[in-house]
């Protein structure tokens, strides 16, 4: 029988699986990775960022954690203490017993493989690696056009092209959203149950709303969405961001208010995606609101 493997990553992996395969025999149970018994982990988050998919897979696995929150707008992420860690100067960092490994397709199969009965994986070997090529999907494919419509200066300096890049890159994320509700269609996550895959993909989606990236028509994905969102270890995330959220908060004066009120509503083109209460059906109202601040990337309102 032969498979076709077209991601890179998987195309290891699966060499590593076919030589324990061969070491172990193939009806034998074999266990990849280190016992979870005793192991300290502290993960290093920035709200909004990709180091929402390992916080929800901790979550999921029933470990215990530590969390160091990361402010990207205040440049944390290039200090030195943070460079010693990931001179790569990105979240997520997951310091296992005082080791950093970075990348989320690499954290991600750490984890399911420390703590294989929260099933993060398929057990089958195949669908094992073709869960790895999804996470390889979002992180090479969908992040970095998510992170060109963030920032298009970033990937092109020549002045009035920002809109070029935006449009661009949306709708090349959406023709890979479209794939996903392929894979989607007709069932509730990309495998059997939930794995460490729906995560990934869970953060692209919610990333491109919080852009205002237009998600409708995607049917099958918001689906997904919806049912991500029901999960206790997204609501416990969703939870720590607006908690988190105190730490980033800049003072803003009463007469300063209304204006960068207006102006989330202008980026936000007055759609409650944008605001980060992914709960809140209704338009905000400038009068409700108590606090602004600027978080991360975007504009947060603090309503009642």
């Amino acid at each position: 029988m032969r498979y076709l493997i077209t991601d890179g990553v998987a195309l290891w992996s699966a060499i590593e699986i076919y030589i324990l395969v061969i070491a172990v025999g193939s009806d034998t149970e074999f266990k990849l990775g280190m016992e979870a018994a005793a192991v300290k982990l502290v993960l290093y988050y920035a709200p909004i960022a990709c180091s929402l998919v390992p916080y929800v897979t901790l979550t999921e696995a029933g470990v215990d954690f530590e969390t160091r929150t990361v402010n990207l707008r205040k440049k944390q992420q290039r200090s030195s203490e943070f460079l010693n860690l990931n001179p790569k100067h990105k979240v997520p960092v997951l310091l296992i017993d005082g080791k950093p490994l970075t990348e989320n397709v690499a954290i991600q199969q750490w984890i399911a493989r420390t703590f294989p009965k929260a099933m993060l994986m398929p057990a089958d070997p195949w669908e094992e690696l073709q869960a790895i090529s999804i996470h390889s999907w979002c992180a090479s494919g969908m992040h970095p056009l998510i992170s060109r419509i963030n920032g298009p200066a970033k990937v092109c300096d020549i002045e009035g092209t920002e809109e070029s890049v935006r449009r661009l890159a949306t709708d090349m994320l959406l023709e890979n959203f479209r794939h996903a509700e392929t894979l989607l269609d007709g069932r509730n996550y990309f495998f059997d149950h939930f794995t460490a895959a729906d995560a990934h993909f869970f953060w692209c989606l919610r990333r491109a709303k919080l852009l205002n990236v237009n998600v409708s028509g995607l049917d099958v994905c918001e689906a997904h969405f919806q049912r991500m969102l029901e999960r206790p270890s997204v609501q416990k995330v969703i939870s720590f961001e607006k908690k988190s959220a105190r730490h980033f908060l800049r003072p803003t004066s009463s007469s300063s208010t209304r204006h960068q009120v207006l102006e989330v509503l202008a980026l936000a083109r007055q759609e409650p995606s944008h605001v980060f209460d992914q709960g809140r059906q209704s338009k905000p109202r400038v009068s409700v609101v108590e606090t602004t601040s600027v978080w991360g990337d975007h504009y947060i309102l603090h309503a009642p």
